[in-house]
């Protein structure tokens, strides 16, 4: 898929759930998941492309917050970032059994109990902005 190419020419990895307390070992046992960075790359479009007014005036426009770790997986060269997806987006656009939508596995974290959560990390030495 194109897409995930892009996502990865860096060295991305993308993962659900929270990066915040993922080890050095537990970082080497993780694939990369490219549902998540699909799921999170449709958040952030949806974010941008999506006008008028303020996140809390438009019901449309996504929600959400996140949370940057300079140092990640107890390593001083890699970064990682946590988006916490507003509960109300996730449900909106999860489809259903037969037909899942784009947020579909976040709802299935959800109906567990989680927070549904999208992490990526990135070596700090190849992160450019």
């Amino acid at each position: 898929m194109e897409s995930d190419a892009f996502r990865n020419q860096l060295g991305a990895k993308f993962v659900f759930g929270s990066a915040l307390n993922i080890t050095g070992s537990d970082y080497a046992d993780m694939e990369n998941d490219p549902k998540a960075a699909m799921m999170l790359d449709f958040f952030l479009s949806s974010a941008f492309t999506t006008k008028g007014g303020k996140a809390n005036e438009n019901t449309d426009r996504p929600k959400g917050k996140y949370t940057l770790q300079a140092v990640a997986a107890n390593d001083g060269n890699k970064l990682a970032m946590t988006w916490e997806l507003d509960p109300e987006f996730v449900n909106k656009h999860k489809g259903s059994k037969e037909a899942p939508g784009p947020t579909w596995a976040l709802a299935q974290q959800m109906s567990e109990g989680k927070i549904p959560s999208i992490a990526f990390f990135i070596d700090a030495d190849i992160c450019r902005a």
